[in-house]
């Protein structure tokens, strides 16, 4: 059932066009499923904290740069897990800096696990106008900069066994509207948007010590083309992983991983870009540390595929 569940979602993916995506961007999803799921809390079935900083289009003055924090796990009775994630964004002129608290139910379903998630926080949302380049000769009126708490509320499902999973999530459903001071009064300047993210990947033994793993992630912004990104990864020797992922009509990339002992995780991605845009930047960077911890140390000796 696992495998249909995965293949149907290709076909749906490959049968729509791909283009852009209004949230920040991680190539290292598979292994941070709690960035983009709060039904992701505590499916490590360990204490799990990972830290992630992306610089994309190196080259370009104001390109995306992105900071994540997240940490999460399962209490004792492990049918209750909690977590919480911080990230940082700028581009250009705005930043946004986001907190969110998540808690996930998770039940039992056979060999696997059902979870359902739900996360709450703030953002910052700030724009620098004072930073603006003009095309008036005289600097024209100063501009005012902007900034606004704003609410997110997101939920998700995360469905899970060792070695296969699937999730929906819609991150925040709350369409907050920014405002700017230097238009008139009670213009909206732009509306957040809701985000929909559906993934799935699986895990197959291709001899003693070799592992293959092919997942995706769907991603679905209103008014704006779906987006797909297709990966494929190999797990080396329990230890090292070696993938590729193809991001529909922005970018190829290249990712490693190394795990120390089971417990500490790090992570390299880079992205080229295939759009014109390649033409002026080196490509992106994304840098993954990454730390499981638990009183059970059985569990800390089997690899986590997800």
């Amino acid at each position: 059932m696992r495998k249909y569940i995965f293949i149907f979602g290709l076909f749906l993916a490959f049968g729509l066009k791909g283009f852009c995506q209004q949230d920040p961007q991680y190539s290292q999803y598979m292994f941070n499923g709690l960035l983009i799921n709060p039904a992701y809390a505590g499916s490590r079935e360990l204490v799990s904290m990972t830290l992630l900083d992306r610089i994309q289009w190196v080259g370009i003055q104001g390109a995306p740069k992105t900071a994540t924090f997240s940490i999460h796990g399962p209490t004792k009775g492990e049918k209750n897990a909690f977590g919480a994630s911080l990230y940082y964004d700028k581009l250009g002129i705005t930043s946004q800096i986001a907190g969110h608290a998540v808690y996930a139910y998770r039940m039992q379903l056979g060999a696997a696990t059902l979870s359902l998630g739900l996360q709450g926080g703030v953002m910052n949302h700030a724009n620098r106008w004072s930073e603006a380049v003009t095309t008036d000769p005289d600097g024209g009126t100063p501009l005012q900069n902007q900034s606004a708490i704003l609410p997110l509320v997101g939920t998700g499902a995360y469905l899970y066994s060792h070695r296969f999973y699937a999730g929906l999530a819609v991150p925040n459903f709350i369409p907050n509207k920014y405002e700017n001071p230097n238009t008139v009064a009670g213009t909206v300047a732009a509306k957040q948007k809701v985000h929909v993210f559906a993934t799935s990947g699986m895990v197959i033994p291709l001899g003693e010590n070799v592992e293959f793993k092919p997942s995706y992630v769907l991603k679905y912004t209103e008014n704006a083309p779906l987006e797909l990104d297709l990966n494929v990864s190999f797990l080396m020797h329990k230890q090292l992983w070696i993938g590729a992922s193809y991001r529909t009509k922005d970018a190829m990339v290249v990712i490693l991983e190394y795990i120390f002992k089971n417990e500490f995780r790090i992570g390299y991605a880079f992205d080229y870009t295939l759009t014109k845009l390649g033409n002026y930047n080196s490509g992106s960077h994304e840098i993954m540390l990454g730390l499981d911890m638990g009183w059970d140390k059985s569990r800390i000796k089997t690899p986590r595929y997800f």
